[in-house]
C-alpha cells in the first residue's frame, strides 16, 4: 500500500482511508470507549511486523473467503464484526489471535478496536492538517458539465456523497485525547501504511 501522510493532496488522504481498511483486513468489533495511550499505541506498532507476515503468509487462504466482506459504498462503515467474517471462514481467527496476544493484546477484537482507533485518528488528524482534501468542488462542476452521461454524472454524484460522508466521519469520529495520543507516532504510522 502507498501512504505518505506528510503529502497534503486529496488522493493521497482517500487512499489513507481505504488502505486503513485494507491494512486492517482481519479486525473485528466497534471501537472501544477508552481512550489511546502512547503505550497502547506503541504496542500496536510493535505487532505490525509480525501481523503482516503472518497475513502474507495466510494471504491465499484468505483471499478465498473475501467474498465474506459486505459490499459497501463508503469503507468507513464496514463494521470489524463484518471485517472477521473471512478470518473465521478461513478458520484463522484462533491463530490470529494467538499472534496479537503476544504484544500483549488481550484479543483479537481489542487489537482491532485499537487499530480502528489508531488509523481512523491518524485519518482525522491529517483532515485537520489539509481541511481542503475533500474538497468536492471540481467534481460538482464537472457533474454538471453537458459532455457527460447520466451514468457518469451519477458516479459523480455517488463519490461527492461518500467523499462528504467520510470527511464529516472523520470529524466527529475522534476525541482530542487521542488526537494527542496519536500524534507523535504519526510518521510510524505512516511508515507502516506505506508497506
Amino acid at each position: 500500500m502507498t501512504l505518505r501522510i506528510s503529502t497534503p493532496t486529496r488522493p493521497t488522504l482517500i487512499r489513507f482511508i481505504y488502505a486503513f481498511v485494507g491494512f486492517c483486513f482481519c479486525i473485528s468489533t466497534a471501537i472501544a470507549d477508552t481512550s489511546l495511550s502512547g503505550a497502547t499505541i506503541e504496542r500496536w506498532i510493535a505487532s505490525q511486523d509480525a501481523l503482516e507476515k503472518w497475513g502474507d503468509e495466510h494471504q491465499e487462504t484468505i483471499s478465498k473467503y473475501e467474498d465474506q466482506l459486505p459490499a459497501m459504498e463508503n469503507p468507513m462503515d464496514i463494521s470489524a464484526r463484518d471485517m472477521l467474517k473471512p478470518l473465521k471462514a478461513a478458520g484463522l481467527y484462533d491463530e490470529a489471535q494467538d499472534l496479537v496476544k503476544k504484544y500483549d493484546f488481550p484479543s483479537l477484537e481489542n487489537w482491532a478496536e485499537t487499530t480502528l482507533k489508531i488509523t481512523r485518528t491518524a485519518a482525522a488528524i491529517e483532515l485537520e492538517k489539509h481541511p481542503d482534501a475533500f474538497d468536492t468542488s471540481q467534481l460538482e462542476t464537472l457533474a454538471q458539465s453537458p459532455q457527460i452521461t447520466e451514468e457518469q454524472k451519477a458516479m459523480i454524484q455517488q463519490t461527492i456523497k461518500q467523499s462528504q460522508s467520510i470527511m464529516m466521519q472523520l470529524k466527529d469520529g475522534s476525541s482530542d485525547a487521542d488526537k494527542a495520543a496519536v500524534r507523535p507516532y504519526l510518521k510510524q504510522i505512516s511508515g507502516l501504511m506505506e508497506n
